[in-house]
């Protein structure tokens, strides 16, 4: 039995190429035989180049009366070819249907076409035998891209025990389909050709069945993976979407001056007073941040003796822990719009404030703002 390698390079690397029959013969070399099979003319007519017999690079082909001329590059191992028929020269294309057949016949598949794809193609059958119905899939392309893109989707959709199958062995699928319930096989490892030029099977597919259910039924493995990295992207993108949203609040509340009192906080504290606002207490805050309760206490305690702008978060912390249970206020904007240079008291300024806070939560709290800013600007005179 003769081992196959040129025409499954053809039916990978020229899907939906058309050539004459002389790139053809150059392409699949000894094997030129088989590929024969699955050539056909594309109606395209004379095909605008022709290989030099010589170096193979393309030549232009030109009528010359009833025949046509293959005229040389300016390389000189070049040399032009005079004489050619037009069948000589007419476009032949794989004829996908005769090879699917001939494919699905010596597997004992029958593989149809699954649509249209570009530069590729990608059919489907079942294998049937005792009573079982197994999936196959198979896909030709030489772009490791396409076949990953078909492969995960197969791995989705296809009921288990199945089978994936490409024309060369591609390392990247014995990778994704490794204990997953799917089987991956290459079909240069599986049909190979007599002494006649036959196609033949060397495995039955009932072995590749059965290797597929000893190696690999449990669900698990890079299935299982590729489903929860599918369920992560959607995730992030709906995350991305909430936060250019409020992106773009916060940008309209800075353009409102609502951060000015801020401006003398220095990050690490600021990170400590906005996980205070969103987790609802110090204690919580601590733990989501991964600091001893302890240390954070001793920290935001000693914003009491910082300057106006801590002594100021200070006092929203401690009316965020003794007062409870009121969804919302009339918000007085003085405290936020404050720049922490005062030297008044904001007591009951910060009633309200701080009121107003316990309706907020890391989600809701961009919305509550803006609620709050149209309340403070009904209340403000004139």
């Amino acid at each position: 039995m003769k081992k196959l390698r040129k025409i499954w390079q053809c039916l990978e690397e020229r899907v939906d190429t058309a050539s004459p029959v002389a790139r053809w013969r150059l392409s699949a070399g000894g094997e030129y035989g088989m590929v024969e099979r699955f050539l056909a003319p594309n109606g395209a007519g004379a095909s605008p180049v022709f290989p030099c017999p010589v170096c193979e690079r393309d030549m232009l082909v030109m009528p010359c009366g009833g025949e046509f001329v293959a005229e040389a590059n300016e390389d000189a191992r070049c040399r032009s070819v005079s004489g050619l028929a037009a069948a000589d020269v007419a476009e032949h294309a794989i004829n996908w249907q005769a090879v699917l057949g001939l494919v699905g016949g010596v597997l004992g598949v029958p593989l149809v076409r699954d649509g249209l794809r570009y530069g590729h193609v990608v059919a489907g059958g079942e294998y049937v035998r005792d009573f079982r119905r197994v999936p196959v899939r198979a896909c030709f392309s030489d772009d490791t891209a396409v076949i990953s893109d078909e492969a995960a989707r197969w791995l989705a959709l296809a009921r288990k025990p199945a089978l994936f199958l490409t024309a060369r062995h591609h390392a990247v699928c014995g990778v994704l389909f490794s204990k997953t319930g799917c089987g991956y096989f290459a079909l240069e490892d599986l049909i190979g050709a007599d002494d006649g030029g036959a196609f033949v099977l060397v495995r039955p597919m009932v072995d590749l069945v059965k290797e597929v259910e000893r190696h690999g039924l449990d669900g698990g493995g890079a299935g299982v993976a590729l489903e929860r990295i599918d369920r992560n992207l959607t995730v992030v993108a709906e995350q991305k979407r909430e936060l250019i949203e409020e992106n773009n609040d916060l940008k309209a509340m800075q353009a409102q001056g609502m951060f000015k009192f801020v401006s003398g906080v220095e990050s690490a504290d600021m990170r400590l007073f906005l996980a205070i606002l969103a987790h609802g207490d110090q204690s919580k805050a601590a733990r989501a941040l991964g600091i001893r309760d302890s240390t954070f206490r001793e920290q935001t305690n000693g914003w009491k003796s910082r300057g106006s702008s801590y002594r100021m978060m200070h006092s929203l912390i401690e009316w965020r822990k003794n007062v409870g249970g009121k969804k919302s206020v009339a918000y007085d904007d003085a405290v936020l719009l404050a720049d922490g240079g005062g030297s008044g008291s904001h007591e009951a300024l910060l009633d309200q404030v701080l009121e107003g806070l316990q309706a907020m939560n890391a989600r809701n709290w961009p919305s509550v703002c803006r609620e709050l800013m149209k309340a403070i600007q009904e209340e403000r005179p004139g």
